[in-house]
C-alpha cells in the first residue's frame, strides 16, 4: 500500500468513526429527552400479569381512582409506606380506589412473601422484566402516580407517604357518581378568612377543636378551642361525645390535619362537622397564646 492510499484509508476509518461517535451521542441525547410522563398526559397504558395469575390492563380502571406505586422488597421507604396504602385502600376501595402495586423484577415468591408479612390485600402486579419501569421512567422508589377517572396523571410523588398524605392526594381523585356529583363528603368547609371576621356570638355557635401539636397549640391558638392532635383522635374522640349533636368545627394550620380529623369522627358517627379551611394561616381572628 503506498503513501497515498494509506492517507485515504486513515481519512475513510476517521471519517466513519465521527460518524459511530456522532450517532451514539445522538442517541444519548435521544434518550436523554424521553421524560418520564407528566402531570395532565394520560397515563401510559400497559398489561401485566398480578400475583394471582390475572392479566391486567391499566386502562381496564378507567372510571377509577388509581394509585400507581412502584415498589420492591428490598426497599425500606417502601415497606415502611405500604401499612399506609392497606389503610388508604381498605377505606376508599368501595369508593372507587384502585392501587396498582407494581413490584419490580422480583420473584412471585419473595413478592407473595412480603405481602402476606404486611397484610396486603390489594393487587400486586409483577413487572418482571422492567418494562413498565423502562415505560415510566422510573428511579428511586417507592415511586408514585396518581390517576384520575379519565386516566390523567394528577400527581407524581417520589419517596415514602403517609396515611394524611394518601389522603389529600386520594380523595380529590375519588370518581364522581352518574349524577356528577363527587362522593358524599363527611364535612363543610368553612373559610378561615370569612369566619375571622364574624363576631364572637356567631363563632360560639361552633365546638373548636384545634387537631395541632401542643407546641403549635401553645404557640398561638384561637379562643376556646379544645386541643385533640389530629394522631390522638381516634383514641381520644369520645372526648367529644356530650358535643355530638352540636356544630364541630376542626382546626390545623393549614386544613389538612382537620381533614383526616373530620374523617376519623364521621367514621365514629359524628354528623355535624366542619373544617376551617386554610387553617391558621389564614386565621386574622383573635389568637391567645398558653
Amino acid at each position: 500500500m503506498n503513501k497515498k492510499t494509506r492517507y485515504w484509508v486513515r481519512r475513510i476509518i476517521f471519517i466513519a468513526l465521527i460518524a459511530l461517535v456522532g450517532v451514539a451521542l445522538y442517541q444519548v441525547i435521544q434518550g436523554g429527552n424521553q421524560k418520564q410522563p407528566q402531570v395532565g398526559d394520560v397515563a401510559p397504558d400497559f398489561t401485566l400479569t398480578t400475583l394471582d395469575g390475572k392479566e391486567m390492563s391499566l386502562s381496564q380502571l378507567r372510571g377509577k381512582a388509581v394509585m400507581l406505586n412502584f415498589w420492591g422488597s428490598w426497599c425500606g421507604p417502601c415497606r415502611t409506606e405500604m401499612p399506609a396504602m392497606q389503610e388508604i385502600y381498605e377505606k376508599y376501595k368501595d369508593q372507587g380506589l384502585e392501587i396498582v402495586a407494581v413490584n419490580i423484577g422480583e420473584t412471585d415468591v419473595a413478592a407473595a412473601s412480603f405481602a402476606k408479612q404486611l397484610g396486603l390485600t390489594f393487587p400486586i402486579w409483577m413487572d418482571r422484566d422492567r418494562d413498565i419501569v423502562d415505560l415510566y421512567h422510573i428511579g428511586p422508589i417507592p415511586s408514585s402516580f396518581f390517576i384520575d377517572a379519565e386516566g390523567k396523571i394528577v400527581r407524581k410523588v417520589n419517596g415514602e407517604l403517609d396515611t394524611s398524605q394518601l389522603e389529600l392526594y386520594i380523595n380529590p381523585i375519588l370518581p364522581r357518581n352518574q349524577k356528577g356529583e363527587a362522593p358524599m363528603s363527611s364535612y363543610t368547609d368553612i373559610e378561615a378568612s370569612q369566619l375571622s371576621q364574624v363576631s364572637e356570638e356567631k363563632r360560639n355557635q361552633y365546638v373548636w377543636v384545634d387537631v395541632r401539636t401542643e407546641k403549635e397549640y401553645q404557640e398561638g391558638h384561637i379562643p376556646n378551642t379544645i386541643l385533640i392532635p389530629h394522631d390522638q383522635m381516634e383514641q381520644r374522640a369520645d372526648e367529644l361525645l356530650q358535643y355530638k349533636d352540636k356544630e364541630i368545627l376542626l382546626v390545623c394550620r393549614s386544613g389538612n390535619r382537620s381533614v383526616i380529623a373530620a374523617e376519623i369522627l364521621a367514621k365514629k358517627g359524628f354528623k355535624n362537622l366542619h373544617n376551617l379551611k386554610g387553617g391558621m394561616l389564614e386565621w386574622t381572628g383573635p389568637v391567645e397564646t398558653k
